[in-house]
């Protein structure tokens, strides 16, 4: 951390606690001058002792302020953190696909689980009305970001299309699709026109805020091509059941805004969502086709601390049609849950959730 944060950002933070003045701020402001960035950023605010909106907001301004920051706090690996958080959903992606076999394979039911059938029931048909026919041609696109191959300062388009193609085996038959295109072409041209089979992705952080990482998984380039056009796709089909991934955040915070307001709806914020995506949980939801689809582009294993891990989980941030994946699977339990219809009554978009009061807590399974 350097000293232009310790003077500059840090004199921001304690003349905000001062001016605020509340017992709350004044103790972040202690425990700033002492040097205890764990301290801060550890601090909460609890609505519920809270009779004041005003006071409330002031309070919570303090403690996320510096959230974001990388603040110096020693002993502190937010890689680790964020390695921790890929083994714990691995774990829970596990159990939830053990449950699915056991559905899938006649076993044994107890009341949740039979429960759980009756909710899945209708969000599996609700994706199917969205969803419609597979789609009989793909169009693939190129992302801003890294794939398993191409690094560093080398993941320009350019760069892209001329170094050697990589792709998961299973992926490896939508190379016929680029024949004749402009990537094809800059691929003979190259002498790479030849593909590269490998295992999966790989597991990589980038920032997130002060205590941890955001783990990703950087795709082979075919795969990550074409995810992106799959993922387009299903816009497109999200965007006729009322939901806008495209410039739908302005809505969001419209109706975010609603929610604080009058208590008419509710916000829900999912912590690693789309990391706990099961497998098995995407098959029994999705048609048939459309499984098949998204499952030969996804990557099956992940390169992790020196060793390729078989996947529990669908896919991870860093696959192109995750975002859109998870918002489909969630508006489709929304729905389930009596949440009403899709942009009208309720909104997904990505993990960031709003529905109804009278069914926020069958949502969130309470």
């Amino acid at each position: 951390m350097t000293t232009a944060f310790c003077s500059g950002t840090t004199k921001v933070f304690l003349t905000l606690c001062q001016d605020v003045g509340s017992p709350f701020s004044l103790e972040l402001a202690c425990k700033a001058r002492s040097g205890d960035w764990a301290g801060v950023i550890s601090s909460r605010v609890d609505p519920s002792l809270y009779s004041d909106p005003y006071v409330f907001s002031r309070d919570y301004a303090c403690a996320e302020f510096l959230r974001k920051c990388r603040l110096p706090i020693d002993g502190f690996d937010r890689k680790a953190e964020a390695l921790n958080g890929f083994w714990s959903s691995e774990r829970i992606c596990s159990s939830t696909n053990a449950v699915f076999s056991r559905l899938c394979n006649n076993g044994p039911l107890g009341p949740s689980e039979l429960a759980l059938m009756a909710l899945l029931e209708p969000a599996r048909d609700w994706i199917r009305s969205v969803l419609g026919p597979v789609p009989t041609s793909l169009e693939g696109r190129f992302g801003p970001g890294a794939t398993y191959g191409d690094r560093g300062r080398l993941t320009t388009i350019p760069d892209k299309m001329s170094s050697r193609l990589q792709s998961t085996s299973a992926a490896s038959d939508f190379r016929q699709l680029l024949v004749g295109s402009a990537w094809d072409r800059a691929l003979l041209a190259s002498g790479s026109s030849s593909t590269e089979i490998v295992r999966g992705n790989r597991f990589t952080t980038v920032p997130k805020d002060a205590t941890k990482d955001r783990g990703i998984c950087i795709e082979p380039s075919l795969n990550v091509y074409f995810q992106l056009g799959l993922g387009q796709r299903l816009k497109s089909r999200l965007f006729n059941a009322g939901l806008d991934l495209l410039y739908g955040q302005e809505k969001h915070r419209s109706w975010a805004c609603k929610a604080s307001r009058d208590g008419s709806l509710a916000t829900i914020d999912l912590s690693s969502a789309s990391d706990t995506v099961a497998y098995e949980l995407v098959r029994w939801l999705l048609p048939e086709n459309w499984f098949a689809l998204l499952d030969a582009l996804r990557s099956p294993l992940t390169y992790v601390e020196g060793k390729w891990v078989h996947l529990e989980k669908f896919s991870s941030m860093g696959n192109g049609y995750t975002f859109e994946l998870e918002t489909l699977i969630f508006a489709s339990l929304c729905h389930a849950c009596g949440a009403g219809s899709s942009g009208v009554d309720f909104l997904v978009y990505g993990d960031d959730i709003i529905v109804p009061t009278n069914v926020a807590g069958r949502v969130l399974g309470y």
